[in-house]
């Protein structure tokens, strides 16, 4: 019984933990504010109109990469979806070196 009312504080103390960050940031979803600075690169995800963008952002005054995929509403709009990846500008040579371990990797098996 003593094991589980720890548990439960502790469960608790972590709900706690998450209600005090929200409000010390004072930061949701709906205040984040994202300005798009050049796009470097755009090119077909599919045959259904997706692409691929990736661009130099500022969110909250931080600049970030953003490679994200892209679909067309029905007017024919392109419209950011939620599938992507936002990192700092500063992750970039990790990513371009990752991303170039696996062309490496694809071709030696064959696959690319």
């Amino acid at each position: 019984m003593r094991n589980g009312a720890q548990k439960g504080r502790r469960r608790n103390a972590a709900v706690d933990v998450k209600d005090r960050s929200n409000s010390i940031s004072g930061r949701s979803s709906a205040t984040r504010t994202s300005e798009e600075i050049a796009t470097i690169a755009e090119f077909k995800k599919n045959g259904r109109g997706e692409t691929v963008r990736v661009s130099l952002s500022r969110l909250n005054g931080t600049v970030i990469a953003d490679i994200r995929t892209y679909f067309l509403d029905k007017s024919g709009n392109s419209q950011a979806s939620k599938k992507g990846l936002a990192l700092l500008v500063t992750k970039l040579p990790e990513l371009a070196d990752a991303l170039q371990k696996a062309v490496t990797e694809a071709r030696q098996r064959g696959v690319l």
